[in-house]
């Protein structure tokens, strides 16, 4: 990821006022803590729209997305025949 994005001024400047957790879960999430941090929809872009939470509940976004769209396990074998590694991560990623 580029982390030249988050040296800018206009990264810098964007508002920060409010924790969508809090927003979104309320009591339930927990007291909001720390700065606010402008979390990336989509982590891969750093052009991507952003969301705002605080930093007690940064880990807690990462974990909900985490269950909503897991990432695909990698196989690490060594494999001898050609399509082998893809059968290997399609048994690695049954559901």
């Amino acid at each position: 990821m580029d982390r030249a994005a988050y040296n800018t001024q206009r990264w810098r400047d964007l508002p920060r006022d409010y924790c969508v957790i809090d927003e979104l879960l309320g009591d339930a999430a927990g007291p909001c803590q720390g700065l606010i941090h402008h979390h990336h929809v989509d982590p891969q872009d750093p052009d991507s729209r952003t969301v705002q939470v605080c930093a007690a509940h940064h880990p807690q976004i990462h974990s909900m997305l985490r269950r909503l769209e897991p990432r695909r396990r990698r196989c690490t074998h060594n494999h001898r025949y050609p399509g082998a590694r893809e059968d290997c991560e399609r048994r690695l990623n049954r559901r």
